[in-house]
């Protein structure tokens, strides 16, 4: 009984301690919401969302946001206007204190439900979402964004996906690399930024572009994130890019991805 009473106190210790770090950290969650984007990146003093997910998950993302006492929003980011990116956006700026909004360009081509209840929930809190068309960082709390615009479009090939916002965070020695859907025009782009990260949060929901192995080369993750979903999940021959570099995958078909970073290990639950 001594013994087991031991084990049991040693553990106890040991989530204490592992709670009292993550009280500390940056925490950054990758949703599970299907085939879709929903990013939050909290630390004591600060909150910022990246995408929003489908309307139709508007309600498990508010749920996360409240669970985790999150009433202000820092900064909003919705790296492109397709449904699976801006679908929850209206939900998010009704139900929170939003302070600024930053959007890419939107398409000519594209028109949707989302998006007009989008821009309607804008006007009616008298705010303007800032369209990025020149990088720019900023820093919160010790976090410092990076916000690499499309530099060459209107793309011949899927604007809107190729549109995408691309955007760094770096805590300390760690760094996330969050590539909207990039597809092959706008992962091009990106090879040329000269980025490396820890986290890479792959294109386009694990979809094989021709350059998806010179990206992993590139930037040389230590992991990788899929934004999938069982009825749509990622392309086999991508698992496989990643494997053979012994990249370790998380995939939110499989449940939500959070990771905690004390500035400079990382931490990971899912």
């Amino acid at each position: 009984m001594k013994k087991i009473l031991t084990v049991l106190l040693a553990l106890f210790l040991l989530c204490a301690c592992s709670d009292a770090a993550a009280e500390d950290a940056m925490k950054v969650t990758f949703l599970s919401v299907g085939a879709a984007d929903c990013i939050v990146i909290e630390t004591a003093d600060s909150t910022v969302i990246v995408d929003t997910a489908e309307a139709s998950s508007s309600e498990k993302v508010l749920s996360f946001l409240k669970s985790e006492g999150i009433e202000t929003v820092d900064a909003l980011f919705i790296t492109h206007f397709d449904q699976d990116h801006v679908g929850g956006a209206a939900a998010v700026l009704e139900a929170l204190n939003v302070e600024k909004i930053y959007t890419t360009y939107l398409s000519s081509e594209k028109d949707s439900a989302e998006i007009d209840a989008f821009y309607a929930a804008l006007e009616e809190q008298g705010k303007e979402a800032e369209v990025v068309s020149e990088l720019f960082s900023f820093t919160l709390d010790g976090v410092t964004y990076t916000v690499y615009p499309p530099e060459n479009g209107p793309y011949k090939n899927d604007d809107s996906n190729n549109s995408s916002l691309v955007i760094t965070l770096q805590y300390g020695e760690t760094s996330f690399l969050l590539a909207g859907d990039a597809e092959k025009e706008r992962i091009k782009e990106i090879l040329e930024y000269g980025i490396d990260c820890d986290v890479l949060k792959m294109p386009h929901h694990g979809r094989l572009e021709k350059n998806t192995d010179e990206l992993l080369d590139s930037v040389t993750p230590a992991y990788a994130v899929i934004t999938s979903s069982e009825e749509e999940p990622e392309d086999s021959e991508v698992l496989e890019y990643l494997q053979e570099r012994n990249i370790a995958t998380y995939l939110t078909r499989k449940g939500s991805v959070t990771f905690y970073s004390d500035g400079r290990d990382l931490q990971l639950r899912q």
